[in-house]
C-alpha cells in the first residue's frame, strides 16, 4: 500500500477554481447590496431635505420677513409652469430666510449645488441636481428629487427630470 503524502496539484486547481467562482458570485451581489445602501442613504437624505422646505415654507416669520420674496416667487413661479426648480435657486437673494431656514434644519454652510451634492452616496453624474416642486397637499406639499439617479439601485443616471410628473426612477421624496 501506498502512503498518501499530500494532495496533488489537480486538487489544488479544483479548489482554486470553485474559490474563484464563489467571490465571483458573492462580489457581484455585494456591489449591489452597497448601491441599494446608498440609495436608500440618499432616499432618506432627500426626506430630510423635503421635510426642511416644508418647514421653511411653513414658518410665518420666515413668510413674512421681505427677504423671503423672491424664493417665494420663483417657488410660485415653478409651479404655474409645473416646473421644479433646483434647491439652489431658493438661495437668491444671499441671506434670505427661506434659504438660512434650509441651511440651519440640515446643518449646510451654504445652499450651494457643491455642498448639497457632495452627501448624495448613490451612482450620480456631474449633471445630477436635487430639484424641489411645490405640488400642494397637506401632509407631503413639496416634492424634491435627485435628477441623474437611479432609485433602483440599477446604476441607470440617464434620466434627469426638471418637473415631477417625470421623475420616474430618480431617488425623490413626495
Amino acid at each position: 500500500m501506498k502512503k498518501n503524502k499530500g494532495i496533488s496539484l489537480v486538487e489544488v486547481i479544483i479548489v482554486i477554481a470553485i474559490m474563484a467562482i464563489l467571490v465571483g458570485i458573492v462580489a457581484a451581489n455585494v456591489v449591489r447590496y452597497i448601491e441599494k445602501a446608498h440609495v436608500s442613504a440618499d432616499m432618506r437624505y432627500i426626506d430630510g431635505i423635503s421635510a426642511a422646505v416644508t418647514f421653511a415654507f411653513m414658518d410665518p416669520d420666515v413668510l413674512k420677513d421681505p427677504t423671503s420674496a423672491t424664493p417665494i416667487q420663483t417657488m410660485d413661479n415653478a409651479t404655474d409652469a409645473s416646473q421644479g426648480v433646483p434647491l439652489s435657486a431658493l438661495a437668491d437673494p444671499a441671506g434670505n430666510r427661506i434659504a438660512e431656514e434650509i441651511m440651519t434644519t440640515m446643518g449646510w454652510s451654504d445652499l450651494s449645488s457643491a455642498t448639497y451634492m457632495d452627501a448624495v452616496k448613490s451612482a450620480h453624474t456631474g449633471a445630477s441636481d436635487i430639484y424641489v416642486q411645490h405640488k400642494g397637499g397637506a401632509f407631503t406639499p413639496y416634492a424634491v428629487w435627485i435628477t441623474y439617479t437611479d432609485s433602483t439601485g440599477g446604476r441607470d443616471t440617464s434620466h434627469g427630470p426638471t418637473q415631477w410628473s417625470d421623475v420616474g426612477e430618480c431617488i425623490c421624496a413626495q
